[in-house]
């Protein structure tokens, strides 16, 4: 069941970019509409990703391995 979607947005586009949008539609198999939400979300998680705050740590040093001597 598709999600219910009831917002609207109207583009005006050029013949030319119509096309280009039915084009790289067709190549991924989306609707033209499926494509852009597609394009929407991906370009997003980039910019949210890239806006994290970088986290750290302070630096641990991994643990020091100690080798026995096997008992007599």
């Amino acid at each position: 069941m598709a999600p219910e979607r009831p917002n609207q947005f109207k583009m005006l586009l050029s013949d030319e970019e119509v096309q280009i949008l039915r084009d790289l539609a067709d190549k991924q198999g989306l609707t033209a509409s499926d494509y852009l939400r597609q394009l929407l979300r991906r370009e997003y998680a980039e910019i949210a990703l890239a806006h994290l705050p970088q986290l750290t740590r302070p630096h641990v040093q991994p643990p020091r391995v100690v080798k026995r001597k096997p008992k007599k």
